[in-house]
């Protein structure tokens, strides 16, 4: 693969708005509903980070279902919370994560209110998500992105992934990063819903190997919008190669007899082929056959010559 060309802006911004075109007609351009308190955004977002929004929704349902109230979740352990994400990836975290975010807003309010922070500019409420422990960029950036309505795309590590098969970065890049980048080639408009769209592709079960398998592999930002009408057509495997089949070869087994002794096998005698000698024939003589008449008529005559002698 060619290395990741280095892209204006103003290209960034084109190969954007014809990913977004694409994306929507394979995928619902419309926005999941969301509309919730602060606090309740913060723990969504816990639920939502490397995983789909149907699995974040079920999650932070599971969370109020689980529990009693909010105080109760905090005063929990993160093992009794951790039953809330089983089956989702790094369940420990999330659930270290949310009993943070709640110990952090009950320490500073007295309460689980944290609408104050819709009322805030961005770099201080910022610097104010900034403070809660275990809060990873993701979450502080959807929570600004919802709550606030800032200019913010939220990326986690599986959006990242996606993103760099895109050529939209060079791999190895940080989500953290990677939405600074975007921030500049996405409309503030169309942010929201970008980041929607890259995340149903992200999980969609038919590619999601396919970027964790190239993630460290370098892509030109100029095919990104070929690459993926090639990828809805084809699927993944137009984009691995083919590998080649070893031929094993037919192991020789050697007969072994009831004590345990092998078998010599003898090697076929090859066909021995006479030679004849030009001009030469051999001519076989038959030898005369004595038969029984012939041998009683000459002991008869030794018997006889023995007589006269006697005589």
């Amino acid at each position: 693969m060619a290395a990741v060309q280095k892209t204006k802006a103003s290209d960034r911004q084109g190969v954007c708005k014809r990913l977004q075109t694409g994306l929507k007609k394979h995928y619902s351009g419309r926005l999941p509903k969301f509309d919730l308190p602060v606090l309740e955004t913060m723990l969504f977002a816990a639920c939502l980070e490397n995983s789909t929004w149907e699995e974040a929704e079920a999650a932070h349902e599971r969370l109020h279902d689980s529990f009693h109230d909010l105080n109760e979740i905090r005063v929990s352990s993160v093992k009794e919370s951790e039953a809330v994400f089983k089956g989702m990836s790094t369940p420990d975290w999330r659930a270290l994560r949310v009993r943070c975010v709640l110990q952090h807003v009950f320490e500073e309010t007295y309460s689980f209110e944290y609408e104050t922070l819709k009322r805030k500019t961005l770099d201080s409420a910022n610097k104010q998500l900034g403070k809660v422990s275990h809060m990873t960029p993701f979450m502080r950036l959807f929570t600004l992105q919802q709550c606030l309505g800032s200019h913010l795309l939220p990326v986690d590590d599986r959006m990242t992934d996606c993103l760099v098969w895109l050529g939209m970065a060079e791999p190895g890049t940080p989500p953290e990063a990677m939405a600074d980048i975007l921030k500049s080639a996405v409309r503030k408009a169309d942010s929201a819903l970008f980041c929607h769209l890259i995340r149903c592709l992200a999980f969609d079960p038919k590619y999601a190997a396919l970027f964790k398998e190239q993630r460290s592999t370098p892509q030109d930002l100029n095919t990104a919008v070929d690459r993926l009408d090639r990828l809805f057509k084809r699927g993944a495997s137009a984009f691995r190669k083919a590998k080649k089949k070893v031929v094993k070869k037919k192991k020789t087994v050697k007969r072994t007899t009831a004590a345990g002794k092998k078998k010599k096998t003898k090697p076929k005698a090859a066909a021995k082929t006479k030679r004849k000698k030009a001009g030469k024939k051999t001519v076989k003589v038959a030898k005369p056959r004595t038969t029984k008449k012939t041998k009683t008529k000459s002991k008869k005559t030794t018997s006889a010559s023995k007589r006269k002698k006697a005589r």
